[in-house]
């Protein structure tokens, strides 16, 4: 007997979905986060700019994410911003292993969505991060937002992928579930 609402087959008879879809391997979203994690890692290891920075010091040269991190968490007298910027090279790299370990999961016939939502924080976390330095640059570094792009190498370029890759490859799983 049918009831209000259910769908009727072409038989007459109520139609009752027997087969529920089996979860499969997202290779896209893997990719995408495993892409974000190694840029989060590696920034810590490659240069970030091609001169010196003017407030952090002048023996930093073309330092690498971790010697940024070091240089502003030995500042004498480092303020709210200082400490928060510190942390947050440290935070992407961090997240960028975590982006990798759920991009592997990715790769496995479960249900995404928890995955995704952990991915869409951490990559949330990495856009801030980018933010904050971009919009407290000339406090932070005493040089514009359009010189930290100027004078840039890889490692800041691989610090801002780390949250975008990261919120693209979050979508993704989320959307496949």
């Amino acid at each position: 007997m049918s009831r209000p609402g259910m769908p009727i087959a072409a038989s007459g008879r109520p139609y009752i979905p027997t087969a529920v879809m089996a979860p499969r391997a997202d290779p896209v979203g893997a990719a995408l986060l495993l892409l974000a994690g190694f840029a989060g890692i590696l920034q810590l290891v490659a240069p970030w700019r091609t001169a010196t920075w003017p407030q952090v010091g002048t023996g930093l040269g073309t330092g690498t994410g971790y010697e940024l991190f070091q240089s502003l968490r030995n500042l004498p007298d480092p303020g709210l911003t200082q400490t928060a910027a510190s942390y947050a090279v440290l935070a992407v790299g961090v997240g960028g292993g975590a982006l990798v370990l759920l991009g592997l999961l990715l790769l496995t016939p479960m249900d995404h969505r928890p995955m995704g939502t952990g991915a869409l924080l951490v990559a949330v976390v990495g856009l801030i991060a980018g933010c904050l330095l971009v919009l407290r640059s000339t406090t932070l570094f005493g040089i514009s937002a359009a010189g930290m792009f100027t004078g840039a190498q890889a490692g800041w370029y691989l610090f801002l992928a780390c949250g975008v890759l990261g919120l693209f490859g979050s979508v993704k799983a989320l959307a496949t579930g």
